[in-house]
């Protein structure tokens, strides 16, 4: 196994990035996955995330938190989300761009899941006469609803589960 060369965090004028010690006047590939830690000195160490996180994500766990539980994880964290005055200036600035959901096939979501219109309607909130529209193309989705329509054909049983009444514990 070839032996790779250490990654140094190099400041200029237009920020910092990350060269290999080779000598490259360039970015390294690898340099988009690592992390600035700052120690108790004035000198900053870049590692790589896999590195800095120390253990693998276990999706299943992630997707079974409860969003207080997450709240509350980020509020011990120190982490906070930016309020929605924020995101719109982020937007405003270019550092985050808003990605619109493309068209969606009713139909195909709803034959995939094996349901009638009615059925698709009352399970995720609709109404039958707009899934109706929406199949026969004399109306479209749009907003909110083509956003649940996209989370549905990608995760229907996530979108089960949030709709599903809270157990009493």
């Amino acid at each position: 196994m070839a032996k790779r060369g250490s990654v140094h965090s190099v400041k200029s004028t237009k920020g910092s990035s990350s060269l290999h010690s080779r000598g490259a006047k360039t970015r390294s590939a690898s340099s988009h996955s690592e992390k600035q830690i700052r120690g108790k000195h004035e000198n900053s160490v870049s590692i790589s995330v896999e590195k800095a996180r120390g253990t693998p994500i276990n999706w299943a766990t992630v997707d079974a938190t409860p969003e207080a539980d997450i709240e509350r994880h980020a509020r011990e964290d120190g982490t906070r989300t930016p309020s929605d005055r924020q995101w719109r200036q982020m937007i405003k600035e270019g550092r985050v761009k808003l990605v619109a959901p493309g068209q969606v096939d009713v139909r195909a979501i709803r034959t995939k899941l094996k349901l009638s219109q009615s059925e698709f309607a009352a399970r995720f909130g609709f109404t039958t006469a707009a899934v109706r529209q929406w199949e026969q193309g004399r109306r479209y989705p749009h907003g909110p609803a083509r956003v649940l329509l996209t989370i549905i054909e990608r995760e229907p049983n996530a979108v089960r589960r949030a709709l599903e009444p809270a157990s009493s514990s």
